[in-house]
């Protein structure tokens, strides 16, 4: 059950999106932010490339130093969620 309710909040999530999209491509300013983006594209990949590779770096460093010590780093998945939301949600929380 909890299954198909995802699913269907997920299609309608991205229905509403390319909705969202169609109606904001008459937008001017929505015009000229795409615009921006396909001239900056390369450079956005290439941003994206570095982010990635510096994350998953930092993650595997705290995989091998934490690892041994705390349960929350014992996996590289177990350690990338317990660096991005939970510190996240720690900040916004208090």
């Amino acid at each position: 059950m909890d299954s198909a309710y995802s699913i269907i909040l997920g299609v309608a999530g991205f229905l509403s999106t390319l909705k969202m999209n169609i109606l904001l491509s008459f937008d001017k300013r929505f015009t000229q932010l795409k615009r921006t983006m396909v001239y900056a594209r390369k450079d956005l990949i290439a941003f994206g490339i570095y982010f990635f590779l510096i994350l998953f770096a930092f993650v595997a460093v705290n995989t091998l130093v934490l690892g041994c010590l705390y349960a929350d780093y014992k996996s590289v998945l177990a350690t990338m969620q317990t660096l991005l939301v939970r510190r996240f949600t720690l900040v916004f929380s208090t």
